[in-house]
């Protein structure tokens, strides 16, 4: 399952299975708002994949936080500032769901946090000389961030679950012809990092294994310039939007789209 957005003022959700076809347009939340540069963020959580699901929405240039419940269908929004926090410009506007929270990265090098169950935010701190961070992502379930110490080598730091702090785990170097610029597409619970080169190479990389390959995949040109974060993991599933949308609140509807 898969959430879309309107991607330049997430006006608009939709909740998607690319496996059935079937989708759900959301409830539109309350802030339209045009144009609010580097101010967007959004992500996706639960407790548990079927328990206090949320959609969040940040517009920094407002300051607000707003959170769509899917238990309750609808929308509620609070001042970042309460929590002292404010002025919210994203590195990467998609958010990373680990251990109940969803999290992003500040352009400010710090780490915002949002509690999917209590609706807290907060800040906190990433792992030293963060000012070359790839990415975020999780592996085993727990938070990582991608370190760049050049460009073609990086460091995979770790949380630990007890205290949430961070080491440094793994170290390793694309050894390729150029020394260039990868670009961090996604970090995958497995082990695996997909990155892709200015020359639109895509690259995997198995920490696991702790080596490489080159993939075969034709990629759009340039394509990884204009956004920060392109692939999401796929797992098939045949649970319907709808179910997860009205199941919790008075029943599903007996209409259903479907994408042909």
């Amino acid at each position: 399952m898969v959430t879309l957005n309107e991607y330049f003022t997430l006006n608009a959700f939709v909740l998607y299975n690319p496996f059935t076809g079937e989708f759900k347009k959301l409830l539109d939340p309350p802030t339209q708002i045009i144009s609010c540069k580097n101010g967007f963020g959004f992500g996706y959580g639960g407790t548990t994949p079927t328990e206090d699901l949320k959609i969040v929405k940040f517009t920094s240039c407002r300051d607000i936080c707003e959170v769509y419940d899917f238990k309750t269908n609808s929308w509620s929004s609070q001042s970042s500032k309460k929590y002292h926090i404010n002025c919210i410009t994203f590195a990467y506007p998609v958010g990373t769901f680990s251990n109940g929270n969803l999290y992003w990265i500040r352009l400010e090098h710090v780490l915002l946090a949002f509690g999917v169950k209590d609706m807290v935010l907060s800040e906190t701190v990433l792992p030293r000389g963060s000012n070359f961070i790839g990415d975020i992502g999780t592996i085993n379930g727990c938070l990582c961030a991608l370190k760049m110490t050049t460009s073609s080598k990086f460091e995979l730091w770790v949380t630990n679950d007890v205290d949430s702090t961070w080491a440094n785990t793994h170290s390793f170097t694309l050894d390729l012809k150029w020394d260039i610029f990868y670009h961090t597409l996604n970090i995958f619970d497995d082990g695996k990092i997909l990155m892709v080169n200015p020359f639109s190479q895509l690259i995997i990389y198995d920490v696991l294994k702790s080596s490489y390959e080159t993939l075969n995949i034709s990629f759009p040109k340039h394509f990884h310039q204009f956004f920060k974060k392109n692939c999401v993991q796929f797992v098939e599933t045949l649970v319907s939007p709808l179910d997860v949308c009205f199941s919790r609140w008075g029943g599903r509807e007996k209409k259903s789209n479907k994408i042909k």
